[in-house]
């Protein structure tokens, strides 16, 4: 079927958003958030701040209803007395998830900074450290000051912990028919996380590709987190405007924000005209998995050289995670981010395939007999310095647009909630 196109692989963004934020806050003028802020429970944060959390989801569906949404059904948040169960149904996420009291560290050093280090998955069954790539968790203590900073970048990560994993058998939530992905497993979390507005109209008459759901998710945490900060609860307001932040970073993303970034107009044509159409989706769905697939390991194995020692690769994302000064517009409500993010990188995806294709080896790039997620054979670590350098240096430059991007939505997210003025009182 034609909607299997729209998700490639496991629906990764940035694997590694931790990391991708704590290099977008090196920005001058964000010393604020070496602010400390007091590590809570989700129980604490309901008996504090639950009238608050509760207007503040009656508020979300207003907004949904208010846009001719039928991808949802209402929920009712208790404000008093509600538990963690409450919660979970009334922000309709994966009730297996958990809310784990955790800090991320960065990749370098040993030592635990303000509790005890733990295996990923203590932190969630989905969190691993895969081929080189380090993920260090420490469990913080309810009570412990943590910097405000830290709270944030750790908890970027958290929407890919199981929040939206497997969720289309809750029929309660009212999210209906999945319109992509597979109902289990990685991708089936993928209208969560992939947002398709710009898409030529052959795409839309023969897809699903309009029924992402990610403003929806942008929309739901940024009031949470506007919500905690006025109940003076820092700490959730930091959290929730990170999950916000997750689903902006995601967009920011071209696989993202483009169903099938590696082909034209006249590929379309193709396809309608095809009597081969399994065959041509099934290709098509490969490469750019695998194309998807390479891209995310190059910059989190980028972005890991850098904690680790000089890289110039490391250094040239950092600072294109930081910027120049250009900043996204703060004004307006979730979709205007939406909007700001996904127009961009659904321009630019053909640019970072073409890029791909020219820097690693066709093996990996054009055989759609080759799935790089199971392959023994593929290593990016080794891929890595055999990228001719002119291919190098162009890949570099074009993902170090999407990563401009990603880290003007980084810093859109606090600004929208609030977060300095919040943690200044």
């Amino acid at each position: 079927m034609w909607s299997l196109l729209l998700v490639t692989g496991t629906a990764l963004a940035w694997g590694h958003h931790a990391m991708m934020t704590d290099r977008a806050l090196d920005q001058d003028g964000l010393s604020w958030l070496d602010a400390t802020v007091t590590v809570t429970s989700a129980e604490t944060l309901l008996a504090q701040a639950g009238p608050a959390l509760a207007q503040a989801v009656d508020g979300h569906q207003a907004w949904q209803a208010a846009r001719g949404s039928a991808r949802f059904r209402p929920q009712v948040l208790p404000a008093t007395g509600a538990t963690r169960a409450d919660l979970w149904r009334a922000l309709r996420l994966n009730p297996g998830a958990t809310l784990p009291l955790v800090l991320r560290l960065p990749p370098a050093g040993e030592e635990a900074r303000h509790g005890f280090p733990v295996a990923p998955e203590a932190a969630s069954p989905y969190l691993h450290e895969v081929d080189g790539l380090r993920v260090r968790i420490e469990v913080v203590a309810e009570g412990t000051a943590v910097p405000a900073r830290a709270v944030f970048a750790t908890f970027v990560d958290e929407p890919d912990w199981g929040f939206d994993h497997e969720l289309w058998g809750h029929t309660g939530y009212g999210y209906g028919a999945q319109p992509y992905g597979k109902p289990t497993g990685e991708s089936s979390k993928a209208p969560f996380h992939m947002q398709f507005d710009h898409e030529n109209f052959l795409t839309v008459a023969f897809s699903d590709a309009e029924e992402g759901m990610v403003a929806d998710r942008v929309d739901l945490f940024l009031r949470l987190s506007q919500a905690a900060f006025q109940a003076d609860q820092d700490y959730w307001g930091l959290r929730f405007a990170a999950w916000a932040c997750h689903y902006a970073q995601d967009l920011a993303q071209p696989y993202h924000s483009r169903a099938i970034p590696g082909v034209g107009f006249g590929w379309y044509l193709g396809y309608v005209a095809s009597p081969a159409k399994d065959r041509i989706v099934t290709r098509m769905t490969q490469l750019e998995a695998n194309r998807h697939f390479v891209y995310e390991d190059f910059v989190a194995t980028a972005l890991q050289a850098g904690y680790l020692g000089e890289d110039a690769t490391a250094r040239a994302l950092a600072a294109a995670l930081v910027g120049q000064g250009e900043e996204l517009p703060t004004a307006g409500d979730a979709q205007t981010l939406v909007d700001a993010v996904t127009g961009p990188a659904a321009r630019h995806a053909r640019a970072i395939d073409r890029a791909l294709v020219a820097a690693f080896p066709a093996r990996w790039m054009d055989d759609p007999g080759v799935d790089v997620e199971v392959d023994p054979s593929y290593d990016i670590r080794t891929l890595l310095p055999t990228v001719p350098a002119e291919a190098s240096a162009r890949l570099l430059d074009e993902t170090g647009q999407d990563f401009a991007q990603a880290g003007r939505a980084t810093r859109a997210v606090l600004r929208l909630v609030g977060a300095r003025e919040a943690l200044a009182r």
